[in-house]
């Protein structure tokens, strides 16, 4: 079988929390219920600084891929979108995903951030290619 042919790996979960510290949490299964979170609980911030939230995203073979998300009250949610631009930029520039990742360290051209993957041997090339974002 041609590698191109092969369907690409779905997520089978995502879990997302505020940073701030908040007792809110989801759990969804898709990135369109995410966004809906996301552009939720933003929309419930007192104030119109950006929100920063966790993001884990579990694939059905076991991946487990976690970054911080940030979004403002005017940002449109597109967590597919932001993740695959993340890995996009880290993929042309040969950036490896960061450890530890400082609040308020994001920039709008990159409000997601990759902090951990399960295996970190796995490129953000290959995190694009193999899974379902």
């Amino acid at each position: 079988m041609n590698a191109d042919l092969k369907e690409k790996v779905d997520i089978s979960r995502i879990l997302i929390h505020p940073v701030d510290g908040s007792d809110s949490k989801a759990r969804v299964t898709s990135i369109e219920a995410a966004n809906t979170v996301l552009s939720t609980w933003v929309r419930q911030c007192a104030d119109d600084t950006s929100a920063e939230y966790e993001v884990e995203i579990i694939f059905e073979d076991g991946l487990r891929y976690r970054g911080h998300y940030q979004l403002g009250q005017k940002d449109k949610a597109s967590l597919g979108r932001d993740i695959r631009r993340s890995l996009a930029m880290m993929t042309e520039t040969g950036e490896q995903p960061a450890q530890r990742v400082k609040r308020g360290s994001h920039s709008r051209a990159r409000p997601f951030v990759w902090t951990s993957c399960a295996s970190q041997a796995l490129s953000p090339k290959a995190v694009l290619e193999h899974y379902d974002l």
